[in-house]
């Protein structure tokens, strides 16, 4: 799958469900929702696409980032069809719901900084990892990523702090945490075994001090990326472009045996995957519910179905 959308995306890990209300193509006042999940229907095994017509429109590409402050913010990167990479210019869309009304989107006001995210609004993470360059004004090496990361203190939240080495000696992106604070993330670092591989570091008192390959049992000579870690890393999704796929990027789902060691990568199948690309997949935190990304529409938008999927491939 093309990089360029995936440079200068920031990343942040976090989740969240039911009844819908059609929107009118021919009136542009916003609908009704209300209930978790924008007021949506529920998936069932089929996927389907989230929030028609409110999040996923077919003349934009829609990059869904999840659900925050206890399911009452949604956080969703919008860009246009003919992306010209320019990305700062494109808005960082963002829907609340106010009184059990789920208000009509709008920009964020950090729109068009050189990073951003409305981190006064999410309030259920005590933390934020996310990606960007190497310095916060946008300068060095447009090619190269870095982890960062806010910590969300009585005062606010903190400026950002790029993670020191071992972390951040290579290109690095897409970070994803577990409970206890260990990090997923992919990379090209040296050493690795392919294209791009999925590392992890545990935290020590609060110290990154070592950095590992997932190993042969994950990663190939081909490109794996798009971490999603569970909460408590009994199993791991990602994004893989290796051969035995269905076309394009497909999604695996991995799981940790008993001895921490990963089982062999499952294609998530022929109901998930297709012959164009999917990636970024995502869990809401309750485990019901996978969302992912695919163009299979001629457009990039965020889909979801029901997680019992995983269950006939475990």
């Amino acid at each position: 799958m093309a990089k360029t959308i995936k440079f200068k995306l920031i990343f942040i890990s976090f989740f969240l469900l039911i009844a819908a209300v059609p929107i009118n193509a021919q009136n542009d006042e916003f609908p009704i929702l209300t209930g978790p999940y924008l007021g949506q229907k529920t998936p069932g095994l089929k996927p389907e696409i989230f929030a028609p017509g409110i999040i996923s429109k077919p003349d934009s590409r829609d990059l869904m980032h999840g659900f925050f402050d206890r399911g009452k913010l949604f956080i969703l990167y919008r860009y246009p069809i003919d992306f010209k990479e320019d990305w700062t210019k494109q808005p960082l869309i963002l829907m609340k719901q106010v009184k059990g009304k789920w208000m009509k989107p709008y920009e964020s006001r950090l729109t068009g900084k050189p990073w951003f995210y409305n981190l006064e609004s999410i309030s259920e993470n005590d933390k934020i990892v996310f990606a960007w360059t190497r310095n916060l004004d946008g300068s060095g090496p447009s090619r190269e990523l870095y982890l960062w990361s806010c910590i969300k203190t009585k005062e606010g939240w903190t400026e950002p702090v790029r993670f020191k080495a071992p972390i951040n000696t290579g290109f690095e992106s897409w970070p994803s945490l577990s409970k206890d604070r260990t990090i997923y993330f992919f990379s090209q670092r040296p050493g690795g075994m392919g294209g791009f591989d999925i590392y992890f570091s545990r935290s020590e008192m609060g110290e990154y001090k070592e950095v590992q390959n997932l190993g042969c049992a994950v990663n190939t000579e081909y490109t794996e990326e798009d971490p999603f870690i569970s909460p408590d890393e009994s199993f791991l999704l990602f994004d893989s472009d290796r051969p035995g796929g269905y076309g394009g990027y497909d999604l695996y789902i991995t799981w940790k045996g008993k001895e921490g060691v990963w089982t062999k990568p499952a294609n998530l199948g022929a109901t998930i995957n297709s012959k164009y690309a999917e990636s970024r997949a995502y869990v809401s935190p309750d485990g019901k519910y996978l969302f992912f990304t695919s163009n299979r529409n001629g457009s990039m938008d965020t889909w979801w179905v029901d997680a019992k999927i995983f269950k006939k491939l475990k």
